[in-house]
């Protein structure tokens, strides 16, 4: 007698080995593990450069640093530096890095936008864009990312009109070292992430005002103004969950008023120089030559305040 049940349960489970071994074939070819790079540099020439530098970032999937430096010949440089994984039966993903350039009037207008596939078969382990400027013109700064954090250093010396950061998903950090002009508003924005500011005695134009936001992370403000800010300012923290971290340090001229407001969460403050409500605090000399006026508004999540006013 012939075994026909056995022959055909035999068949089934080759038939099942085969399928099963095609899907992990398919499954490794398509699956980032083959190693890629896509690096790029480009530059702008200073040759007849107007008085300010506009200069707009806009970044898919990166994390994108601001710096300063001197530069012989060129008021810009960008230098892109992409490492990642792709399937081994898929060509190098198509990284696109644009640049463009035009002057009106004083203004030279710089836009870089970096535009890279997504998907299953693309894997980037370290994604970074470089941008140094030559502090020798006013600066205006754009950048977006979609998914990468955002950093801005500015050392003594440099001059930003106005200043927006801001990520969808990741962080965003400046330094305004000491003695940085700022003559327009500053934002530091991201949807998931946090935001963090550190600034040394910064020079500003009457009426700047500075928003620090997240609708999820926290808010970290670090400033010290123990010499003459050159005008009175508005600094506004904005947190939805998180929380706000204010670490003032003000001398002289310089007087401030926090007022705070957290709808789920406590406010912790640590004093020297100022009184008032935890909601509503103010320098020993306020109102004085000059103004820092602190906004901190949280919903869920805890303030943590630590101000200091020396003579």
């Amino acid at each position: 007698m012939t075994d026909f049940g056995g022959r055909e349960g035999l068949l089934a489970l080759l038939v099942g080995i085969m399928l099963i071994v095609v899907i992990v074939i398919a499954a490794l070819a398509f699956a980032p593990l083959m190693p890629f790079e896509a690096d790029d540099q480009r530059t702008v020439a200073a040759d007849g450069s107007p008085g300010n530098l506009v200069l707009s970032v806009d970044a898919d999937i990166c994390t994108v640093e601001v710096e300063f430096a001197e530069m012989i010949g060129d008021v810009l440089a960008v230098d892109l530096d992409v490492d990642g994984r792709r399937g081994l039966f898929v060509s190098d993903p198509a990284v696109d890095l644009s640049l463009e350039q035009s002057t009106v009037g004083d203004d030279m207008l710089v836009n870089v936008v970096l535009d890279m596939p997504s998907g299953p078969t693309v894997q980037y382990d370290d994604l970074r864009m470089r941008l140094i400027i030559d502090p020798g013109m006013m600066v205006s700064v754009t950048v977006v990312t979609d998914v990468g954090d955002v950093y801005l250093e500015a050392p003594p010396g440099v001059d930003l009109g106005d200043v927006s950061l801001f990520a969808k998903v990741g962080s965003v950090h400046a330094d305004l070292g000491e003695g940085v002009l700022v003559t327009g508003d500053v934002e530091l924005r991201c949807n998931v992430g946090s935001v963090y500011m550190e600034a040394t005695n910064a020079v500003l134009e009457d009426g700047v005002t500075v928003t620090l936001r997240t609708s999820t992370g926290s808010v970290h403000a670090d400033l010290a103004q123990e010499a003459s800010p050159g005008g009175n300012a508005t600094i506004l923290c904005r947190t939805v969950t998180g929380s706000v971290y204010l670490d003032l340090r003000i001398a002289g001229s310089t007087a401030a008023e926090i007022t705070s407001q957290t709808d789920v969460g406590d406010i912790n403050t640590e004093l020297e120089g100022f009184e008032g409500l935890d909601v509503h605090l103010v320098s020993q000399n306020h109102p004085d030559q000059f103004n820092l006026e602190f906004q901190i508004e949280v919903d869920v999540g805890s303030i943590e305040i630590s101000a200091e006013r020396t003579v």
